[in-house]
């Protein structure tokens, strides 16, 4: 048996190896990808894996930029099939989550500075969070040299967090005490009626909770796009893609909700032997009001992207180079969400004899500048990619592991 095994792995390494580069396109692949991001623009999330993790708050406010402490959430898992004989046919499916919190830098300098006269910041707390499901379908031709397909998707609202009408004081009063107190004050649209008990085990086995609001006509919206792509020349390769929301997913379900935590203390406080005075933890308490009717519509962002591919030295070395432009809520009820940002991707990458092929790029993708090496195994059958990242929200940061991503995918096919 395992020489019955290991003659087919030399078969394929060895096909893979002497085939043609354009070869390696599948005529019919099931895709599986689940890249996963969670970065700031601050801390360093290498210090946290340490023994003794030291949090140095006035390093940190003396490094942060001007534009304050951000944290980004983004998570895209998907599963596709595709046809390619040509004629181009594919259905993915998938989730996007995305998240952003912003928290202005004066807090920060106060932390990490102090202030010897009396002080009172009070700054607002920004930031979303969107949850949607999408099911895209695709066709068109797909060749060597020319390639024209048009998309079209299919997406529901799940979940849309707003942090409207959030706080966060930071204070040095008369007396020598200092402290904060966080008023958080949002709204959670939601596909279904939300409540404590949404995450219980008897809500959960209880399908008709949610299943039918999940996979229900009511509430869909609808994306269209189109991929364009064909040979400039003899080295050069360009790809343009463009997805623009037609009619927006609707939600009417609102919980309103409260976080509130607040901290205070003084110097003789915090050095006191007294286990009872220095461990003086701060208060938390949060809570989700009664759901209400009420009408939300939201839209996935509008993406315009562009790239182009230069290879000299066929297919053993590639160099890639992108920009994409993206607004973030468009056609949105409450501006001060709405949002536009270009990016871009810098990479390189080396193949061997179709087999193995390693990526080392830099890109700012949907805010985030990521720092990315990947690697991609190709048995023709199988395909395996896998790779890590350094990312931030800012791009000194983005060198500092202020975030890390890792990500792998696999395609099977012929």
């Amino acid at each position: 048996m395992k020489k019955i095994i290991f003659s087919v792995f030399v078969f394929l390494f060895s096909f893979s190896c002497f085939c043609q580069e354009n070869f390696t396109k599948r005529i019919f692949e099931f895709k599986v990808d689940s890249p996963l991001f969670l970065t700031n623009n601050s801390f360093r999330t290498l210090d946290y894996f340490k023994e003794e993790a030291v949090i140095d708050l006035t390093q940190i406010a003396k490094d942060m930029p001007d534009s304050g402490f951000e944290l980004i959430a983004k998570y895209n898992p998907s599963f596709e099939l595709s046809f390619n004989a040509g004629v181009a046919v594919s259905l993915l499916v998938g989730f996007d989550l995305y998240s952003k919190i912003n928290l202005s830098k004066d807090i920060f300098d106060f932390l990490g500075n102090g202030s010897e006269d009396t002080i009172d910041i009070k700054e607002d707390i920004n930031g979303f969070l969107d949850l949607f499901a999408h099911v895209d379908t695709s066709f068109g031709w797909d060749s060597d040299k020319f390639k024209l397909k048009l998309r079209a998707s299919a997406f529901k609202s799940i979940v849309h967090v707003t942090t409207e009408g959030s706080t966060v004081t930071a204070f040095n009063d008369e007396d020598c005490n200092f402290g904060y107190k966080l008023e958080g004050r949002g709204k959670i649209y939601s596909l279904i009626p939300l409540s404590k008990d949404v995450f219980s085990e008897e809500f959960l086995k209880n399908t008709d909770n949610y299943l039918p609001a999940l996979f229900g006509f009511e509430g869909f919206g609808i994306d269209a796009g189109f991929e364009l792509g064909f040979d400039f020349g003899r080295y050069f390769h360009c790809d343009a893609s463009v997805s623009i929301p037609i009619i927006p997913s609707r939600i009417h379900n609102m919980i309103p909700a409260t976080c509130d935590s607040e901290y205070t203390t003084n110097l003789s406080t915090l050095l006191s032997k007294d286990d009872e005075n220095s461990k003086n933890p701060p208060t938390f308490s949060y809570e989700l009001g009664e759901c209400q009717e009420e009408e939300y519509y939201i839209n996935r962002p509008l993406k315009i992207y562009a790239d182009m591919i230069f290879s000299p030295h066929n297919g053993i070395m590639d160099y890639k180079a992108g920009i994409g432009f993206t607004l973030l809520h468009p056609f949105t009820e409450n501006p001060e969400e709405l949002s536009f940002y270009f990016d871009y991707y810098l990479g390189t990458s080396f193949g061997a004899w179709n087999f193995l092929r390693i990526t080392l790029s830099s890109e700012r993708t949907d805010q985030i500048y990521i720092h990315k090496l990947q690697a991609d195994v190709d048995i023709r059958l199988l395909r395996v990619g896998a790779g890590v990242s350094t990312s931030s929200s800012d791009f000194v940061s983005s060198f500092k592991c202020a975030g890390l991503g890792v990500f792998m995918n696999f395609a099977l096919g012929m």
